[in-house]
């Protein structure tokens, strides 16, 4: 799957821009609210495609931190010029 046609999957701009503002975050904290199922399986797609990364350490309840990889911080950061552009309106 193409990074374009991952950000066209539901939830893909939502679990991108949770991450950033939260890093460190649980794989149960970014998903919050909603179809769940979804936005684990976006969680998923954006480890396969190096947009997030994990810190690799097994915790309580098997969670591990999230966190943007380089490309995955630079795709957030249009993400938000995108927003911001929306919210000058």
């Amino acid at each position: 799957m193409t990074i374009v046609e991952l950000l066209e999957q539901k939830f893909s701009i939502y679990v991108i821009l949770q991450v950033k503002n939260n890093p460190g975050a649980s794989k149960s904290q970014v998903i919050g609210v909603g179809n769940e199922r979804t936005k684990y399986l976006r969680i998923e797609d954006m480890i396969a495609n190096g947009i997030i990364m994990t810190d690799g350490i097994k915790r309580e309840y098997n969670t591990m931190k999230l966190y943007l990889t380089p490309k995955g911080q630079e795709i957030a950061n249009y993400l938000q010029k995108i927003a911001d552009l929306d919210n000058e309106q």
